[in-house]
Formats: structure tokens, C-alpha cells, sequence
């Protein structure tokens, strides 16, 4: 059982869902640096050439705005656990899949059912606000919060 790694408890997990909604007018309209901004995460010197990175303070790691084609802000991911350490065992991965039911049934709990869910190697929750959506994602080594521009996802429901 992994014990060492912080992860975000289920209230948690719901503040930060309702943080990131906050910003969802600003995106595709701002400079993602606007953004960190908006949310009150230090941009965090660590470029590349598709996002822009910030401390969102939570101990989880780095909340990340990624890059539109025209440098706007295009969309807000924030995991909800710490990096797992390497080698990966398969204690890891029971891990991953515990945060993810555990945030999962707590953002049920505050926003309802979901209205799409995706299986397989990345399952994920979303929710619609609008023009916008909020994701829930379990990759193979993360669980992470994205909010993307509901027009963004078309051809991905």
C-alpha cells in the first residue's frame, strides 16, 4: 500500500474542481499566465513550448494551463496526488485507481452524475458547465483535473 505519496482528499478534490471553474471565461480569450494568475498559482519558471506551469500550492505537483495554436489558454490541468516514485510497483497502480474512485465519488456527490464517462487505459468523468467541462482523468500514472472549452472536446464524447 502506498502511504508516503499526499493525495487530495475528497473535499479537497471538490475546492479544487470549483477553483478551476473560476477561469473557465478565460479560456481560449487569455495569455495562460492570465490564468495561473486568475487562480493564484505563482508561474513556476519551467516552460515548454506547449504550457505553462504554476504552483497551485496543494502539494500534488504542478497545476499546468496548456497552449491554444494562437498562445491563448486553452485548457487547466491540476493533479490530485504527488508524483509517484520510481520504479512503479503494483501497489501503484492500486493507488491510482483508489484517488480516482475516491475523487470521482466525491465530485458525484457535489455535482451529480457525470455526463459522459470514457473507459479503458485512461478512464475519465466529465462534466458539463456550460461552454465548459471539467475531467476527471486516471492515466497509467496520474489522476488529474482538466477543464477544456466544451467546443474543444467536439469529435471526443
Amino acid at each position: 500500500m502506498v502511504t508516503d505519496v499526499r493525495a487530495l482528499d475528497g473535499d479537497e478534490v471538490v475546492a479544487l474542481a470549483r477553483k478551476i471553474l473560476t477561469v473557465a471565461p478565460l479560456l481560449r480569450r487569455v495569455q495562460p499566465e492570465r490564468v495561473l494568475l486568475a487562480l493564484g498559482y505563482p508561474q513556476l519558471e519551467t516552460v515548454n513550448e506547449f504550457s505553462r506551469f504554476g504552483d497551485a500550492g496543494l502539494g500534488v505537483g504542478p497545476a499546468s494551463v496548456g497552449l491554444a495554436a494562437d498562445g491563448s489558454a486553452e485548457t487547466v490541468a491540476v493533479p490530485v496526488h504527488a508524483p509517484l516514485p520510481r520504479p512503479l510497483g503494483p501497489e501503484h497502480r492500486d493507488f491510482v485507481q483508489d484517488v480516482f474512485s475516491m475523487a470521482g465519488r466525491a465530485l458525484i456527490a457535489h455535482f451529480g452524475e457525470p455526463a459522459g464517462l470514457s473507459g479503458g487505459g485512461s478512464p475519465a468523468l466529465k462534466w458539463h458547465f456550460g461552454e465548459s467541462a471539467l475531467t476527471l482523468v486516471r492515466g497509467g500514472l496520474d489522476v488529474a483535473l482538466y477543464l477544456w472549452r466544451t467546443i474543444d472536446l467536439e469529435g471526443d464524447e
